[in-house]
């Protein structure tokens, strides 16, 4: 039987922020960004770019949220900035499988996959994770060790 993921961060040193939501269907374990107004927003380019910050939306357990819901617009969202060695669980995109040691990559709409090509590796997955099935029509949380 497959763990049931309760929370974004496994282990190791990040820092804590908080910052409004500027769009909404923000989940926890999404790479998100700041824009232009200081409001947080899904980041959006796919495979990362250079100087990219590593920041990932939390559950808001102060407000007794879980993993599985979604920050509505205009919410204060809490983040994690995950330093190198730091184990999150990142929510994969539908679709993609991954196993350990597999690179990750953010996949511009918020979710991460497998690094397919040259590009910024936000880190490495730790766990196993099949999104790949016909039957399966929903992103998945996996584990995933900062590597850079």
């Amino acid at each position: 039987m497959a763990d049931v993921i309760k929370r974004i961060h496994s282990k190791g040193p990040f820092e804590q922020e908080e910052y409004k939501a500027g769009e909404a269907g923000i989940y926890p374990g999404m790479q998100v960004k700041l824009n232009a107004s200081g409001e947080l927003i899904k980041h959006s380019t796919s495979g990362g770019a250079l100087g990219d910050e590593k920041m990932f939306a939390m559950e808001d357990q102060l407000q007794g949220k879980t993993v599985d819901q979604v920050y509505a617009n205009d919410s204060i969202v809490t983040c994690i900035l995950p330093q190198v060695g730091c184990e999150i669980n990142m929510l994969l995109e539908d679709g993609e499988s991954v196993a350990p040691a597999t690179k990750i990559m953010a996949g511009g709409t918020g979710q991460v996959k497998a690094n397919a090509a040259a590009t910024q590796v936000l880190g490495m997955s730790t766990g196993t994770l099949d999104l790949t099935g016909s039957s399966n029509t929903a992103d998945g949380l996996t584990p995933v060790r900062i590597t850079a």
